[in-house]
């Protein structure tokens, strides 16, 4: 079974939560045994996800929307305020491979990220979907696109 996942970025500015979800999504995979994990390299929840996959010993792929995508979201425009990139770059070292879905930001008048998306779920069999109390317009889509396309949802809840 390949897995991806999907979830808010803002998770990240909570260090405990953070490690609370890192602990709940290792148990998670460790009891559906994926053979590998995708992983979307934003930071937050996919972060945690190629974490927990890291922890467990699964291999997993980097699915990233541009190639200038690390460099804003986890530099310029990190949720935490700080410039993550090293981080970024140490979690892609780590990775089976690094696919880089779109060439630029917009596609066809779609944004990457959710060209993205639209990659994973199709190369998945499982999504696992961080429920969060305010949920990001990503999450929505890739949640409602992995519905659509008769994939296996699995949650985890923030609380």
């Amino acid at each position: 079974m390949i897995l991806t996942g999907t979830g808010t970025r803002r998770v990240i500015r909570d260090e405990v939560l953070c490690h609370k979800i890192l602990d709940k999504t290792t148990s998670i995979l460790a009891s559906l045994e994926p053979e590998l994990v995708i992983t979307g390299m934003a930071e937050g929840f996919d972060e945690i996800l190629a974490r927990a996959a890291m922890r467990l010993g699964i291999p997993f792929k980097a699915y990233i929307p541009n190639k200038g995508y690390l460099n804003y979201y986890w530099g310029q425009n990190s949720q935490t305020g700080r410039n993550r990139l090293e981080i970024a770059q140490k979690i892609l070292a780590r990775a089976q491979e690094v696919q880089y879905i779109c060439t630029s930001v917009y596609v066809g008048g779609m944004h990457s990220n959710f060209h993205r998306n639209i990659a994973m779920v199709n190369d998945a069999d499982t999504v696992l979907a961080l429920v969060s109390r305010i949920p990001s317009p990503g999450t929505t889509h890739c949640v409602n696109y992995a519905l659509r396309s008769n994939k296996n949802v699995e949650m985890i809840y923030e609380d």
